[in-house]
């Protein structure tokens, strides 16, 4: 599923591969900034995935 807009995305998780799409930066980055602490993932359904609310809250952030 391609992500267009997270106020509207219909899912309470998304996957790092979405999510790596809709900020246009790699996987290996979003595995860095979880181990970082900066974005919280939970295991899901034997995968890691991304609250919806967190994905939100991390797309509003600024780039540093």
């Amino acid at each position: 599923m391609t992500i267009t807009d997270l106020k509207t995305h219909p899912k309470a998780f998304v996957t790092l591969d979405e999510y790596a799409a809709y900020l246009d930066v790699t996987v290996r980055t979003l595995y860095h900034q979880i181990d970082k602490g900066s974005l919280k993932a939970v295991k899901h359904g034997g995968a890691l995935r991304i609250p919806l609310e967190e994905a939100q809250r991390f797309a509003s952030v600024p780039a540093r």
